[in-house]
């Protein structure tokens, strides 16, 4: 999607990604089949090395991080350029393959990133047919 609207919008695009150090979040389980409906998963603790355990020893979230600057700073520079692994859970998830759901990317893919100390799930809207 990202690359999409980047083609689109060019510099108008302003990719912000989201990461949590715990909590709860709410996706269909991979290999359902036909049955689209969603549950609730819990975060498994962050993987040492990945951005997201770098955050939570950051502590007092939520707050964002403005990677566009950084990526102007030398201090760190190198560090939002390079290969990072960060959590990247979409609608489908595999509870079985956790790690399966980290996107291993430079954080410059981003323009920013917010971190939450705690995520919580989505709620389900009821079906307005009944």
């Amino acid at each position: 999607m990202g690359e999409f609207l980047t083609r689109e919008f060019g510099d108008r695009y302003t990719p912000v990604g989201f990461d949590a150090a715990r909590g709860r979040f709410r996706a269909v389980r991979s290999g359902k089949g036909g049955d689209t409906g969603s549950e609730q998963f819990a975060f498994g603790p962050a993987p040492d090395g990945s951005v997201t355990a770098a955050f939570d020893r950051v502590g007092d979230p939520p707050w964002l991080f403005d990677i566009a600057s950084a990526a102007t700073d030398p201090r760190l520079r190198d560090w939002v350029d390079q290969q990072q692994r960060i959590r990247c859970v979409g609608t489908v998830y595999d509870p079985d393959t956790p790690t399966r759901h980290h996107l291993q990317t430079p954080l410059t893919a981003f323009d920013g990133l917010v971190f939450l100390d705690r995520s919580t799930p989505s709620r389900p809207v009821a079906d307005p047919d009944g």
